[in-house]
């Protein structure tokens, strides 16, 4: 399977879909984990157990800390969750917690990422770590504004990316 034959859905729609949460509590890596993933929204068909065992593993290889207080939590292989869809969950954590992130600072905001196949795994992440580049996505996420307008700079942003001139004999 080509990378580019898979479809994308728009970060804004999985956030929508697995939620924007406030005040996740936890004093250590493990445990903002497990209270991240305690507040998604998966389907009946998947085990949250499974998730956070997945999740668990994948840090315990390397960190998903970004930097800037970010982290892009996700399991190693999205195979064993049997995900009919992908899902992306946003919580601002209420305590910075050690990721072990590049630039060590603490971590406070958490995207988890759960996706239905590899090939939409990787560019989604790919796609979240453009959009986390924009300035004004990270003044959202610094300044945890409420839900609709964290969607909404995504949403400005995510559209900004979209537009691009169609190369020239593809018309």
């Amino acid at each position: 399977m080509r990378m580019d034959s898979v479809d994308l859905c728009p970060v804004t729609t999985l956030l929508t879909r697995g939620g924007i949460f406030y005040g996740v509590p936890g004093s250590d890596k493990a445990s903002a984990l497990i209270a991240a993933v305690d507040r998604m929204r998966l389907p009946e068909n998947v085990s949250r157990d499974r998730v956070i065992e997945e999740i668990l593993r994948r840090e315990e290889i390397a960190s998903t800390g970004i930097g800037d207080g970010i982290a892009l939590p996700h399991p190693q292989s999205t195979a064993t969750l049997q995900m009919p869809e992908s899902i992306l969950t946003l919580s601002f954590l209420e305590q910075p917690v050690d990721f072990d992130a590049p630039d060590e600072l603490p971590v406070r905001t958490l995207f988890v990422i759960l996706s239905r196949d590899p090939g939409h795994h990787l560019r989604l992440l790919a796609h979240l770590s453009r959009i986390l580049q924009n300035a004004e996505t990270r003044d959202a996420l610094s300044r945890q504004l409420p839900a609709a307008e964290i969607l909404a700079a995504f949403g400005r942003v995510e559209t900004s990316l979209h537009v691009q001139p169609a190369p020239l004999g593809h018309m």
